[in-house]
């Protein structure tokens, strides 16, 4: 029976898109350098004459087109990485997926979350969004992070409730 059900926020591609400007802006400036202060009959000359462009085609045109490329296809791939990641949470179960092109769905038994936290960084905190981290003793995720999501005291009191359930029920006990 599904609990709960929710996607990170976009919000959580602002670090991103930071990162793409900057790499982008930097891109810009070693691309402009390579090209504008090529000697007369060098690098940039060969390119014009050689592919017939339009002289209207300067360095600063496609420094600035090549970015506005890059900076348009690496955020609409982070928009849709996050789109394209869910959590679900059952009665039973924690389930993940994510993925663009390829598609990574796993799961989590909550019998086997050992401790959960919340976090809620000063600036995520501001538009209500926050981080539900767990420690489980699942092979392949030790800790696990809930990204991004709105009610995180919610959440884990909800994973708290059906983790304590499926103890009892499964007669499972936590030692260390």
């Amino acid at each position: 029976m599904e609990l709960w059900k929710a996607a990170p926020s976009q919000w959580m591609n602002v670090p991103v898109l930071i990162g793409v400007l900057y790499k982008a802006a930097a891109f810009c400036g070693v691309l402009y350098l390579l090209l504008a202060y090529t000697p007369a009959g060098g690098l940039w000359a060969d390119l014009l004459q050689s592919y017939e462009l339009s002289v209207s085609l300067t360095p600063v045109n496609l420094c600035l087109s090549l970015a506005c490329g890059y900076v348009f296809l690496a955020m609409l791939y982070a928009v849709l990485d996050v789109m394209f990641t869910s959590y679900v949470i059952s009665d039973e179960r924690l389930f993940y997926t994510r993925g663009v092109f390829s598609r990574y769905s796993d799961q989590i038994e909550l019998y086997r979350v050992k401790d959960r936290s919340t976090d809620q960084p000063f600036l995520l905190r501001l538009i209500g969004l926050g981080h539900v981290i767990l420690m489980t003793s699942d092979k392949t995720h030790p800790t696990f992070k809930i990204e991004g999501v709105r009610d995180v005291l919610y959440i884990s009191d909800l994973l708290r409730d059906c983790v304590e359930k499926q103890r009892r029920e499964k007669g499972v006990r936590e030692f260390d």
